[in-house]
């Protein structure tokens, strides 16, 4: 499992709240050069690293070399990434697909 630690302010107090997991969901279509820049970002991001959050990017069935971009960028990343190859149309599919092959308690929706 994937995990993180938060801390939430009560008053003067700070308490740690129970470690919880995170999966990053992506969906995309025809959007090469984009999701490229999207995944280079996220390299970047202070603490990722500790974090270890899920990654998960669908394709919706793109046809302009986004699917093959994705397999390469997924072999050289920091972090595992899970592709999703969704055949069905609308973005609502990939969304629904990610949500079923994610790990992580929480969430997180990158448009």
């Amino acid at each position: 499992m994937l995990w993180g630690n938060f801390s939430v302010e009560l008053g003067q107090r700070k308490q740690i709240c129970m470690r919880e997991s995170f999966s990053i969901i992506v969906a995309t279509k025809n959007r090469a050069p984009m999701i490229l820049g999207l995944l280079d970002s996220m390299k970047n991001v202070a603490g990722l690293d500790r974090i270890r959050p899920q990654i998960i990017v669908g394709d919706n069935n793109s046809q302009d070399g986004t699917w093959d971009l994705l397999q390469r960028t997924a072999k050289n990343f920091p972090l595992p990434i899970k592709l999703l190859k969704v055949k069905r149309p609308a973005k609502s599919a990939v969304l629904n697909d990610a949500v079923r092959a994610a790990d992580g308690r929480i969430l997180v929706f990158l448009h």
